[in-house]
């Protein structure tokens, strides 16, 4: 049995007024995304935690969903 995985990565820029960034893809369980916020003034990047600095929906829908901030994210990507 053979079993292949894709990694899909999108790439947003904060601006302090938009919290819901989409994605496209199907996922299965909430967990199957990982959330990193990295602040474009150093670089540093810190993976976010689900519940606490974010939501998913879309969860099941082969056309995706969101990813809802909880934080500010001006001047993150």
């Amino acid at each position: 049995m053979t079993l292949t995985t894709t990694l899909q990565k999108k790439i947003y820029t904060g601006d302090g007024s938009v919290t819901a960034f989409a994605y496209t893809w199907l996922i299965n369980t909430n967990t199957d995304l990982k959330v990193y916020l990295r602040t474009i003034a150093t670089g540093a990047e810190s993976l976010q935690t689900l519940t606490t600095h974010y939501t998913v929906s879309g969860v099941g829908s082969a056309g995706g969903g969101n990813v809802r901030s909880a934080a500010d994210t001006a001047g993150t990507s």
